[in-house]
């Protein structure tokens, strides 16, 4: 006699181990709420920075789906709230910013005895409802500077700008950009390198969200989605030639060695910089207007990323601008790519590792092909 079992769909139900820290979206496996978190315009801006952190964003997302919502508390070393409460992103990084729109000095979140960083907050158990954060308010911060006067040693010319309200600098081969709490950019170091940035000076004196650098220039990502360039023009310092598509809906700027690319929101990328290095991108352009999720730099090439898993290059042909000898690897099930100076390495959502570019640049794995073909 044979014994047959009706299996009810509810007890074979799989549980949903990872969720988007944003929307909440749930999902089985990591691969797939990686591509969400990718793909999905919301989602990928809002986690911003901390998708380039595999690691992070899956321990968050993992965090997000085997935790019940708390709320975060802000108070003040007196014990004194001071913003009041707010849904839980989970992310440190996240709060951060909901605080900093809400607080206009400078000041440092604790979770205990430890700074509230880029890592998932600590939650106590699962019965948890509130997560109390202690806010130190910082006294001004002033940038000190030293080494070659004409690299950048000697900011004495803008050392009154720089004494205070400088929350991040950026730096390239000959030249520094700090980033003030009020969206204004400072520049000093080599004029031709960035250095001197009057030329966009009206752009600079607000509203700007972040800086990137090649070796010789700047470009500013500003609120509303502008770019403004400077330095060297053939290394990205002259934006002109696409003004017109970096003027709103850019949401992030990836440089390399001569060239910056800019994503959008609709997934498009603009480049521009030494053609070389990757600033024309024409030979690639039909499948870099739409579906872009994340683009890596190497030291001459861009790798762009896009929402069906599948990898576009260009730039240098050695340095890896030129993927076809890999690209059938390439084509689908690609969830991070990593740039190093000659070469790229793509992560497959089966743990598979594909490299390509300069042999002697990491562009070669063979020697440890078997150990890459699964579980990374």
């Amino acid at each position: 006699r044979i014994c047959r079992f009706r299996f009810s769909p509810m007890a074979m139900a799989v549980p949903r181990t990872y969720a988007c820290p944003t929307c909440r979206e749930s999902f089985t496996k990591w691969s797939l709420c990686h591509r969400h978190v990718q793909s999905s315009a919301p989602c990928r801006y809002a986690l911003g920075v901390m998708l380039d952190d595999q690691s992070t964003i899956q321990e968050l997302c993992r965090a997000t789906a085997s935790k019940k919502p708390v709320r975060v508390v802000v108070l003040n070393l007196a014990g004194e709230i001071v913003v009041g409460a707010s849904e839980r992103p989970l992310l440190g990084s996240q709060i951060q910013t909901w605080v900093k729109a809400m607080v206009s000095r400078p000041f440092i979140l604790v979770q205990g005895d430890e700074l509230v960083g880029e890592k998932p907050l600590r939650i106590g158990d699962q019965n948890e409802d509130v997560v109390t954060l202690n806010i130190v308010f910082l006294q001004n911060l002033c940038v000190v500077t030293w080494g070659h006067v004409a690299c950048g040693g000697d900011s004495n010319a803008v050392a009154d700008r720089l004494a205070g309200g400088v929350t991040s600098i950026t730096r390239n081969d000959s030249a520094f950009a700090a980033l003030k709490d009020a969206g204004e950019v400072v520049t000093w170091g080599h004029v031709a390198c960035g250095g001197d940035s009057n030329v966009v000076a009206d752009r600079l004196a607000a509203g700007v969200a972040s800086i990137t650098g090649t070796d010789s220039a700047f470009a500013a990502l500003k609120d509303a989605g502008e770019v403004a360039a400077w330095g060297k023009p053939e290394a990205g310092g002259d934006s002109s030639g696409v003004a017109d598509r970096l003027v709103a809906g850019v949401i992030s700027i990836t440089g390399n060695g001569s060239a910056f690319a800019a994503l959008k929101d609709a997934g498009e990328v603009v480049t521009w910089g030494d053609a070389r290095f990757g600033g024309d991108s024409s030979a690639v352009a039909d499948r870099l207007a739409a579906g872009v999720t994340s683009i890596a730099g190497a030291g001459m090439a861009f790798a762009a990323l896009k929402d069906s898993g599948q990898v576009v290059t260009w730039g240098e042909a050695q340095h890896g601008g030129d993927s076809s000898a890999v690209a059938d690897r390439l084509a689908a099930g690609v969830t991070s790519i990593t740039g190093a100076g000659l070469a790229f390495a793509a992560l497959k959502d089966s743990g598979e590792v594909v490299t390509w570019g300069a042999a002697t640049g990491g562009g070669d794995s063979s020697a440890v092909g078997d150990r890459l073909v699964a579980g990374v």
